[in-house]
């Protein structure tokens, strides 16, 4: 089952801060282009390679694991995935395959709705202003929408 490896997915630099709390092992981050998605995703594969940190794996349209995933080979991984619509083929039961894996995943997309059992799952980019982007979920807690 997908399962949460680090709940504190944020980045801070000198230009601004990144605040990102997950709560389940399966995110998924939407949103219309140019809003932070793959510009954090890119923030992250950076600081994973800086660091040589291995608790990472990352995928696009560039470098694509998907396979891998599906035959058990990647586990216990924090798992982004950029541009999902395009890489994860739409006959794939994404869902499934993603709730039988020991990774945690942090997928962006479009079509959301894909990639995920529950509305609690989705979330999208959001400024705050003082150089603080944030990511928030369409349902905060106690079933509120966003505002």
């Amino acid at each position: 089952m997908a399962r949460i490896i680090a709940k504190d997915l944020s980045f801070n630099s000198d230009e601004f801060s990144v605040k990102v709390e997950v709560r389940s092992g399966i995110t998924v981050i939407g949103g219309d282009s140019s809003t932070f998605r793959t510009y954090y995703y890119s923030l992250m594969l950076n600081e994973a390679a800086i660091s040589n940190d291995e608790r990472f794996v990352f995928m696009n349209y560039l470098y694509n694991d998907i396979d891998r995933i599906k035959n058990g080979e990647i586990q216990n991984k924090i798992v982004f995935i950029d541009n999902a619509d395009l890489i994860i083929p739409k006959d794939v039961r994404i869902k499934d395959m993603l709730a039988e894996s020991n990774n945690q995943y942090i997928i962006f997309g479009r079509d959301v709705g894909r990639y995920t059992y529950s509305l609690d799952d989705w979330a999208k980019f959001v400024s705050r202003g003082n150089n603080l982007v944030e990511m928030s979920y369409v349902i905060k807690e106690a079933g509120v929408l966003w505002q």
